[in-house]
């Protein structure tokens, strides 16, 4: 081995060092650049002093470092409160204590710090694979804590593997036992600014071109769903998030609309199923097509969206019905048919294209029919890259100029044009498709799914739903995004990946992450109660639950130190060191005690000096000793000789 490998192998400070940048690893998706390119820095550094101890930092350029990191985390965050100014800070400030720590005192320290920053991974991630790398983390804080420990023992690698693991398993008992048994608290057990929350990719509260079409390069997750009966083909899969009426030329937005209660009449049953939506930090739910039911606490509002009163800053579940055929016989408002005509007046030829199609139309749906067509027939595309839109009259210039956009770009283009033509209409923003899982027979939607649409006001029919995408990709409404973008040159990663064994691998991860949401993330306060009154077979109160989590975590506790106790290698004194031993007792009580750099022999002269009278005795006594353990006899006799020859040996004092 290369001598200075085998100095930074032998150095304590490397199993800390190797620690810390493993347990900070999932922070650098949250930190900002310089504080990377710094930790990196203080990392060099460090490694550097191992091999030169003059490079040591002096206190004054500690100080100066201090200042720097915490004026750096302040800019970054705007303060030093929430989730990810708190974590960022203590991240940054442990790599700096790094740099300067040299004792065994500093090191456990720091590895204290470490097991702060793995609970702080929690805070930002609760998935599985989260969970399994903050186990692999806590293996390596154990090993770190023997090798500190045990630093003059020179205990190998192998035992320290085998310890830690089973220090581990020592205490998986007691972990089980208070996941299931501890009292769970509706709400959370602190308030964290939302400002400093981690911030999630994702639909936004308004749309304009461009912006959904960003999101069709990211796969992070948004929801599951488990429908009670068959799956909906995949063009009923219209997920609503929200939807939008004002528009000032470029930029859809939501507004209060406080439309009248809607009558709903059903051609068919329902479909019924549960989403399970992920840790988004928004405040929307997301319903199949035209909601009927909502689990209770949640409410439809009259535009057939629902909201949540905090953003969503946890995993969260509900049931729904939805209708995929049926019809609307309530009457318009005025002030909201107002509201889905309302027209900046800035498209002048898009204006005029509209009015053309009403004055030779009969009815409403010949004019949603001319202008399908039109998006049909003309050489509209359908792209992830369309041209920059770069006047105050954007529709004119997509419909007549660029004609290349994404779902956005066709859904305002459809709106404007239905509003020009007197048909009061809105957008819809959601997403649009899932990936069955035939493991599970759950569905998972993603954010390359996002997707926007429209509904028109029909007479008599309500509320219609438009997907003006479907005149020109009806791929994407029929099969999916990557069925519709499949010739694109800029397609993401994530969707060129397309083979039959590994969809198979992502399915079954997608089944384990689903799992391990269903029973430990959504483990709350009203599944706890559940599940101990099914153990129990009777009804508990908080105070039950507590009662029987201190009862459990007592008989873990005694089983898990019998079970330390039973397993435990003791070291057992062979019959010959104890007879030795009981010899030495003798000879203190009677007034000599052995030095401990003093061997048998000459222990054995000074006791013949004192004792003269017991010299044969004595002798005979060290003498078989000596054959005993020196000698390596194994004689069963001699030892049974060496024994009777001690307990026989009447030593008094003078």
């Amino acid at each position: 081995m290369i001598p200075s490998i085998k100095k930074l192998a032998n150095e304590p400070a490397s199993s800390v060092i190797l620690l810390l940048m493993l347990v900070s690893l999932p922070h650098f998706k949250y930190i900002p650049l310089t504080s990377a390119l710094i930790i990196i820095a203080l990392l060099c550094w460090r490694v550097l002093v191992i091999f030169k101890k003059k490079f040591r930092p002096a206190k004054l350029l500690m100080f100066f470092f201090t200042l720097l990191l915490a004026a750096i985390v302040f800019q970054h965050a705007g303060s030093y409160s929430g989730i990810t100014a708190g974590s960022h800070l203590l991240v940054v400030m442990s790599f700096l204590k790094l740099l300067e720590s040299t004792s065994e005192r500093d090191y456990r320290l720091l590895v204290i710090l470490s097991i702060f920053i793995i609970a702080t991974n929690f805070l930002f991630s609760q998935s599985f694979y989260t969970a399994l790398y903050m186990c692999f983390c806590i293996f390596i804080t154990l090993i770190t804590l023997l090798s500190i420990n045990q630093k003059s023992t020179q205990t190998s690698l192998t035992e320290k593997i085998k310890s830690s693991l089973k220090m581990m398993a020592l205490s998986l008992p007691l972990m089980i036992i208070a996941f299931v048994f501890f009292p769970r608290i509706n709400g959370q057990l602190w308030h964290t600014n939302s400002q400093t929350s981690h911030a999630k990719t994702g639909l936004s509260e308004s749309m304009e071109p461009g912006q959904i079409s960003q999101l069709v390069f990211s796969n992070e997750l948004v929801f599951r769903a488990r429908f009670n009966s068959a799956l909906p083909e995949n063009k009923q899969l219209y997920w609503r998030a929200m939807t939008l009426w004002d528009y000032d030329g470029k930029k859809w937005q939501q507004i209060s609309s406080g439309e009248s209660e809607t009558q709903i009449h059903l051609l068919s049953p329902p479909h019924q199923y549960t989403v399970t939506v992920e840790a988004n930090n928004n405040k929307w739910l997301y319903l199949l097509d035209l909601p009927v039911t909502l689990s209770q606490g949640f409410m439809i509002n009259t535009d057939f969206t629902a909201r949540l009163t905090q953003p969503a800053r946890s995993l969260f579940q509900y049931s729904a019905s939805s209708a995929s055929d049926y019809y609307l016989s309530n009457q318009l408002d005025a002030d909201i048919r107002q509201i889905a005509l309302r027209l900046p007046g800035l498209n002048i030829k898009t204006a005029e294209l509209a009015r053309r199609w009403q004055q030779n139309s009969a009815s409403t749906e010949d004019i949603i029919k001319k202008a399908l067509n039109y998006f049909s027939q003309e050489n509209f595309y359908y792209t992830l890259s369309p041209p920059r839109l770069t006047t105050v009259a954007s529709t004119d210039q997509f419909l007549f100029e660029s004609r290349e956009g994404f779902c956005e770009h066709y859904a305002s283009a459809f709106a404007v044009l239905m509003r020009a033509a007197g048909v009061p209409s809105r957008i819809v923003q959601g997403y649009l498709g899932g990936k069955f899982n035939p493991y599970n027979g759950i569905i998972s939607v993603d954010q390359s799914m996002a997707h926007a649409w429209n509904e028109v006001w029909i007479a008599h029919k309500g509320w219609v739903r438009i997907d003006p995408t479907a005149a020109i990709a009806p791929e994407r409404i029929n099969k999916d995004i990557n069925a519709a973008l499949k010739d694109q040159p800029d397609l993401p990663l994530h969707l060129k990946i397309d083979f039959a064994a590994l969809n198979k691998i992502r399915q079954f991860i997608d089944l384990i992450d689903n799992q391990w949401n269903q029973w430990i993330l959504n483990y709350n306060d009203i599944n706890q109660k559940k599940f101990l009154e099914k153990l129990s077979r009777q009804e508990l109160t908080l105070a039950d639950i507590s009662q029987l989590f201190i009862k459990f975590m007592l008989g873990a506790l005694i089983l898990t130190v019998m079970f330390f106790y039973l397993t435990t290698k003791r070291q057992k004194t062979d019959p010959v060191t104890k007879a030795y031993q009981r010899f030495l007792l003798k000879a203190e009580r009677a007034g000599l005690k052995k030095q401990k750099s003093e061997g048998p022999s000459d222990f054995n002269r000074r006791l013949q000096l004192r004792f003269p009278h017991l010299k044969k005795q004595i002798t005979q006594i060290i003498d078989l000793y000596i054959e005993l353990k020196f000698q390596k006899s194994s004689n069963a006799s001699t030892a049974q000789r060496f024994i009777r020859a001690v307990q026989h040996l009447k030593i008094r004092k003078k």
